[in-house]
């Protein structure tokens, strides 16, 4: 390919994200999490549900913050209350992706909702990790008693309505079962700090010094590269503080943004560059760093 066609093609490309991103503006961006109807619980075992819930239900990509009772197939109580992960300044339960649990549990809490105690009993051999039942201290033909206590449950991704391309920033695609795609505009590494609101959620607004639970995507300027994602990181939920100067200025664009929104932050090399410190590396290795940022809910 000549470097005329491959210009052409390229130009091709922009201007068929740019009519794309004009025909979804005003439409509406909606998580699995969001569309409880098409949510189908487990088949695998019977799964008592109490309480009516509410909000988003929890799906493959859904973060929830709950604790557990466990009584073994006996009917002892081995735990009570017990959060999976907790907030190592508070102790209190923390949210936890349900991709992060083990496949009995993460099944059965599947379609719950913020407000419902889900009970089931589950196969030791779908709660318990091989090397525990290996080692003899579980027997691999047993079951628990488990119930859940849901407090909450966060967006699966961004949901709101898809606002319209603006020139300088990166057009972002969101795949359906999560995660993030970005085209970069054909233009030098910008030397400002640039944000744009890619989604409108219709949540509660985010104040001042708020715990956000976001999923985030990093990537290169001058390559599109991905340099990190959250999506990817199945083992506790990423939580930014909505706060001036946090996490590569990212913090400050959070406040005043509705939960469900969905934000990108272009950061200049120069702002990274300081922000890593003398002697260290910049984040971008020189490069300005496109982050998109999906604002799940509140701590």
């Amino acid at each position: 390919m000549t470097g005329h066609q491959l210009r052409a093609t390229r130009s091709a490309a922009a201007a068929a994200i740019a009519l794309t991103a004009i025909g979804l503006a005003g439409c509406s961006q909606l998580p699995a999490s969001d569309n409880a109807s098409a949510c189908i619980p487990t088949d695998r075992f019977a799964v008592e549900r109490e309480g009516e819930g509410s909000g988003p239900v929890i799906t493959d990509n859904g973060i929830a913050t709950f604790t557990i009772d466990i009584r073994d197939d006996k009917g002892q109580l081995v735990a009570e209350n017990q959060a999976v992960r907790t907030d190592p300044n508070t102790g209190e339960p923390a949210p936890i992706p349900l991709a992060g649990l083990t496949p009995g549990l993460s099944e059965m809490l599947r379609c719950s909702q913020a407000g419902q105690t889900i009970s089931a009993d589950i196969p030791n051999s779908e709660f318990y990790s091989d090397a525990a039942i290996a080692s003899g201290q579980v027997a691999a033909d047993g079951e628990q008693h488990l119930t859940v206590h849901v407090s909450k449950v966060y967006h699966s991704a961004a949901s709101g309505r898809i606002a319209p391309q603006r020139n300088g920033i990166p057009a972002v695609v969101n795949a359906p079962d999560g995660g993030h795609g970005v085209t970069m505009p054909k233009e030098p590494a910008p030397t400002d700090r640039r944000v744009a609101e890619t989604i409108s959620g219709f949540g509660e607004t985010v104040q001042q010094n708020d715990l956000v639970v976001v999923q985030m995507s990093a990537y290169t300027w001058g390559t599109g590269e991905e340099l990190f994602s959250s999506w990817s990181n199945v083992s506790e939920a990423m939580v930014l503080p909505a706060a001036p100067g946090q996490v590569y200025t990212l913090g400050d664009a959070l406040i005043d943004r509705r939960i469900g929104s969905q934000i990108v932050v272009v950061v200049p090399a120069a702002t990274l560059e300081k922000e890593t410190g003398a002697g260290r590396q910049p984040f971008g290795y020189g490069d300005a760093v496109v982050f998109v940022v999906d604002l799940l809910g509140k701590v």
